[in-house]
């Protein structure tokens, strides 16, 4: 029999009362954000260099963060997506669980209190990892287009501590009819082994990013020797390896790094006393 299994995060739509609150977050920060702007602007225009600068100069030399506008879209549609995928799941995840007579023999409040998605406190740091058997492919023709190709048959939900790397297991829910195939020991020892990698490669991903933290700008070739002082190299690069250069408009520019890890520990690290000079005697 061959099998799949899917890791996979579920997060719980948002209530009512948490898009009405996220709503007016959102508006707050982009009023807090058209007053920065209007401070920034000042700011810059206040440096003579600056302000004798064309309108489509300094729009070069100013970042563009995205729209207010296009942030709301993409996270109206990235919450529309995980709400409809939500969805999708939790019906075969319950579809999955009533086809064992002892869990559709209870009421439900009793499977409310077995099934870890109906809470609404924690749900958003519940993972589920899913086994999926594909369909026959008689089955496959007979489903509509667009639908599922997969029979979910088992899943397992656990819970991460978020204070540190110890998990807690919620529940392990296998199909009825494949429980004395030795799928679920099977699952069980796969689950484990997912959630060892991915642990590791978490680690990794952390260790690599403390590493390879750089803070990269570029500055103009007069501020070079100044921004060395700070700890700043220049950027080499191309077959003559030499300095990279900046936009082609604007005034010459040189591209420079600072190893963020090494400047922090240098920053932090403690200064030797300066011995003082023995006094002379008269």
């Amino acid at each position: 029999m061959k099998v799949h299994i899917h890791p996979r995060e579920l997060r719980s739509p948002p209530t009512a009362a948490a898009t009405a609150a996220a709503a007016a977050a959102a508006a707050a920060t982009a009023a807090e954000w058209e007053e920065t702007v209007q401070q920034l602007e000042t700011l810059e225009l206040s440096d003579p260099a600056v302000s004798s600068l064309s309108p489509q100069e300094r729009e070069q030399l100013w970042p563009s963060p995205p729209t207010a506008a296009a942030t709301a879209a993409a996270a109206a549609a990235a919450a529309a997506a995980t709400a409809a995928e939500w969805e999708e799941t939790v019906q075969q995840l319950e579809t999955l669980e009533l086809s064992d007579p002892a869990v559709s023999s209870l009421s439900p409040q009793e499977r409310q209190q077995l099934w870890p998605w109906v809470a609404e406190k924690d749900a958003a740091n519940h993972h589920y990892l899913l086994l999926q058997q594909p369909l026959q492919q008689q089955q496959q023709q007979q489903q509509q287009a667009g639908g599922p190709i997969c029979r979910l048959i088992g899943y397992l939900a656990y819970k991460q501590n978020p204070q540190n790397s110890s998990l807690s297991l919620l529940r392990i829910f296998i199909s009825p009819s494949q429980r004395r195939r030795g799928t679920g020991e099977a699952f069980f020892g796969a689950c484990m082994l997912i959630i060892h990698q991915q642990q590791q490669q978490q680690q990794q991903q952390q260790q690599q990013q403390q590493q390879q933290q750089e803070v990269t700008c570029f500055v103009p070739r007069l501020a070079v020797k100044f921004v060395e002082s700070l700890g700043f190299t220049e950027t080499v690069g191309g077959p003559q390896k030499r300095p990279l250069e900046g936009p082609p408009r604007g005034p010459p520019s040189v591209a420079v790094s600072l190893n963020l890890p090494a400047f922090v520990q240098r920053l932090l690290r403690p200064r030797r006393p300066v011995a003082s000079a023995p006094k002379r005697g008269p």
